[in-house]
């Protein structure tokens, strides 16, 4: 029953993540459209072309946050890529956004073979994990490994920030990870060990 309530939400993504790629994405290329056509037919006017400079910073801000939404519901380069050079390719993001903090990745290509719902579910779990050490976490290093064990996924995502308050309770991230994981019959830890947070999870595989 979970696996179908996981399997119906991952639908209504993809549903929203078309629309916003659909009717957003042509709508704000429009609006920068007519920004610059608006700044090149008054170079002359300075007050004008500060104005639309501004209207321009505020369209990539949009499109750029169109596209880190649309990276969170629905991660199209799974589909296109492979599980291996998608989770390379959010780890290079990662760099982008945290110059300093180095990233380590183990990632077994025998995962490129599991059924898709696994395949999310792994990306989903490094993902929401690597979004959290970048906001929170304060690192220096962090370690993304994801291999196919006799008949599991094992996967863990290590850092060496400041870690988490022993009573902190499960936000929305970590408890919609543990749900997605629950929901395909694995186990799900988040703990703090030897200086070090972790997140590990193992999955019954399909290949």
């Amino acid at each position: 029953m979970l696996r179908k309530i996981v399997s119906l939400q991952d639908d209504e993504r993809r549903d929203i993540a078309r629309d916003l790629h659909d009717e957003l994405g042509p709508l704000l290329f429009g609006i920068r459209a007519n920004a610059v056509a608006l700044q090149d037919g008054a170079p002359n006017d300075a007050e004008l072309g500060a104005s639309v400079e501004a209207m321009l910073e505020s369209v990539e801000a949009l499109q750029l946050a169109n596209r880190r939404i649309l990276d969170r519901l629905r991660p199209l380069l799974i589909r296109e890529l492979g599980l291996e050079k998608s989770v390379q390719s959010l780890l290079q993001f990662a760099r982008s956004q945290a110059p300093g903090l180095k990233i380590s990745l183990r990632i077994d290509p025998r995962l490129d073979d599991v059924d898709a719902l696994l395949s999310q579910t792994v990306y989903r779990v490094i993902q929401e994990t690597v979004t959290n050490v970048l906001r929170h976490a304060h690192a220096g290093a962090m370690i993304v490994e994801a291999a196919i064990e006799g008949s599991q996924v094992a996967v863990e995502v290590a850092d060496n920030g400041v870690g988490f308050a022993s009573d902190q309770p499960f936000g929305r991230g970590l408890t919609g990870m543990h749900e997605r994981v629950r929901a395909l019959s694995g186990t799900f830890e988040f703990k703090r060990e030897n200086g070090r947070t972790y997140v590990r999870c193992r999955l019954p595989v399909c290949l």
